[in-house]
């Protein structure tokens, strides 16, 4: 006889129903879920951080926590109908630190719009030239991490897993994402 995951009384944490209780990942109940919210979003802050943000280690650590929530924060009018800030503004909030990574850091020319780069030779040029260090990692700067990161901003989304309600690949298409292939190192 196979069981509702609600009618499971083994562990007492049943998902819903008169007198269940919730539990979170870190073993919180619900009477402090405030403060669960507030210190995962200060390690996403911590994680983000401007500062972190022009290393490609510190890109690709926030990447990977936000990648889950880029949805939120999409401005491209070709991804319009991806924002999901609507459907889970809760979510959204908490992520709020992750907009970082899809708005271009202060100081770079935004070159991932399509109505700057109306051609798809200029937009593998420009992430070429901005993004670009070959085998030698000494090339890997404060400078050429920014300029990198402002190329590629609108287009992380491409390198979010397909499952995830983030990934673009299927609204830009894989044409459009493979040109921000370098974004991905």
């Amino acid at each position: 006889d196979m069981k509702e995951f609600d009618d499971d009384a083994s562990n007492g944490n049943s998902a819903s129903g008169p007198g269940s209780t919730v539990q979170y990942p870190s073993g919180n109940t619900g009477t402090n879920v405030g403060n669960e919210v507030d210190t995962f979003t200060s390690s996403l802050e911590n994680a983000c951080a401007e500062s972190t943000l022009k290393t490609l280690n510190g890109l690709q650590t926030c990447h990977s926590k936000c990648q889950t929530h880029l949805c939120c924060f999409t401005t491209d009018s070709k991804l319009a109908d991806q924002n999901c800030a609507g459907r889970i503004p809760a979510g959204c909030s908490a992520y709020e630190p992750c907009k970082k990574l899809v708005v271009p850091p202060a100081g770079t020319e935004l070159v991932a719009s399509q109505t700057t780069l109306s051609t798809r030779v200029e937009t593998e040029k420009q992430v070429y030239d901005a993004c670009y260090f070959g085998d030698d990692p000494t090339k890997v700067t404060e400078e050429l991490v920014t300029k990198c990161h402002g190329v590629c901003a609108q287009r992380l989304c491409c390198f979010s897993d397909y499952i995830l309600q983030s990934s673009c690949r299927d609204t830009v298409g894989d044409d459009e994402c493979e040109l921000y292939s370098l974004c991905e190192q």
